[in-house]
């Protein structure tokens, strides 16, 4: 039997049948919704390891549902589990993943999110990593706003935020009080610099346009993935 083996993220488990789970996972081949035969027998080796925000190395057969055949721990992310607020921000970050299609670059995607989550591990701010995921990937929704000048009439000094225009508007077009500025540099930040260069951002700000934002064009709901 052809095999697979890919390193994921458990976003979630599912009972399935009397001592069996469903595991879905995001990979950098894509998200996919495993068969994990008879883990919920204590006398099987991987009983009770499939639990939300674990990363792991699988092997799986090569169908379109997918067996578990074996299964490696890497990371079970034991400091960001203690603290409240990081569980929380890496709950969203992990609740909004779950919404993403088959066309996205998965392999870069999953890089991407998994660095943020080692990053918190150690010691990272959760609701600054998590903010910055959550805006860059706004592209792989389709929904990323313009920055750069007024979507309406194209002026470049445009300091507003308009979740409705979506983007960046002038004085004369603004609908909210929202700026665009911290938003603008989440979006740009070069994850190559240190993430201090970020310390100054108005995270709540952020995630108040965020918030509207996901719901208005996605309808998803950020603080339901707060905690999974």
């Amino acid at each position: 039997m052809k095999t697979i083996k890919t390193e994921g993220i458990i976003l979630k488990n599912l009972d399935y049948k009397e001592t069996s789970k469903i595991i879905k996972i995001i990979t950098p081949l894509g998200l996919l919704s495993l068969r994990a035969l008879g883990v919920k027998n204590y006398k099987n080796k991987n009983f009770n390891s499939y639990e939300f925000l674990t990363l792991v190395n699988v092997e799986i057969s090569d169908q379109e549902f997918p067996t578990l055949i074996d299964f490696n721990l890497e990371e079970k992310f034991p400091l960001i589990k203690k603290d409240f607020s990081s569980f929380m921000w890496t709950s969203m970050m992990l609740g909004v993943s779950y919404n993403f299609d088959s066309n996205i670059n998965y392999d870069k995607t999953f890089s991407f999110l998994k660095r943020m989550l080692l990053e918190i591990e150690k010691g990272a701010d959760a609701k600054l990593l998590a903010l910055l995921y959550l805006t860059k990937i706004l592209i792989l929704f389709g929904i990323k706003p313009e920055f750069n000048s007024c979507i309406i009439c194209g002026n470049p000094n445009s300091n507003f935020f308009s979740i409705k225009k979506g983007g960046a508007v002038c004085s004369n077009h603004k609908d909210t009080d929202y700026l665009v500025y911290d938003v603008k540099r989440l979006y740009y930040f070069d994850l190559n610099q240190s993430f201090s260069e970020l310390m100054d951002v108005n995270l709540d700000n952020v995630y108040l346009i965020l918030q509207e934002y996901y719901n208005f064009y996605l309808d998803i709901n950020l603080n339901k993935y707060k905690i999974l």
